[in-house]
């Protein structure tokens, strides 16, 4: 179901749809997580979400857990394609198995559950994931967070979800945050009408 936030304007919904929803069970929690396969290198940046950007993902787990009772467990990109290994001659399989997963490797934020980022890769080693475990814990905190930061990066996604939705009811169309080097009205279906120049 499309996600519903309250604004001072009314209910407005967002929604999309999903490259792909993974769910884990477990106690009789189930928890779920959002992969978006991606053909070009897409980094996963709370600053992004800070200032508005990249929200796609977590209003796709927002919805996803708001309408089913689902506990959010991450969202990740994953690259669609391998692309072209270089390697010396003679190279062993090892050594070019490892550079094709290691091109393969996703990238987002987890929940730091030991027991969720081994059901999501059950070597732990974050060959696939952004995390990998050591000593019992996720050893690269930059790409896990707790049930509850997670929770809060969920919350201000939805909160920019309305702040955007309250700017575009006072006819506040301009493309914010406006970025150096990147245009908005490239992704803009509008922009052949809107005769706005940035």
């Amino acid at each position: 179901k499309p996600l519903t936030v309250d604004t001072p304007a009314g209910p407005i919904r967002v929604g999309g749809v999903v490259d792909r929803v993974d769910l884990y069970e477990k106690d009789g929690e189930t928890y779920v997580r959002i992969v978006d396969y991606k053909t070009g290198r897409k980094e996963f940046k709370l600053s992004d979400v800070m200032h508005g950007e990249n929200l796609q993902m977590l209003i796709y787990l927002a919805a996803i857990a708001k309408s089913s009772g689902w506990i959010p467990a991450g969202v990740l990109y994953m690259p669609a394609a391998v692309g072209a290994v270089t390697e010396e001659k003679g190279a062993s399989k090892e050594q070019i198995d490892k550079d094709v997963a290691s091109r393969l490797r996703m990238n987002g934020l987890v929940r730091d559950d030991p027991n969720l980022l081994l059901a999501m890769e059950t070597t732990g080693k974050g060959i696939y994931l952004p995390a990998e475990i050591k000593n019992g814990a996720p050893a690269r905190r930059e790409s896990v967070a707790t049930r509850q930061q997670l929770e809060a990066v969920l919350l201000l996604a939805q909160q920019k979800v309305v702040r955007m939705a309250e700017a575009l009811c006072r006819g506040n169309i301009a493309a914010s945050p406006l970025l150096a080097n990147k245009n908005p009205c490239d992704w803009c279906p509008y922009a052949g009408i809107c005769l706005r120049e940035f």
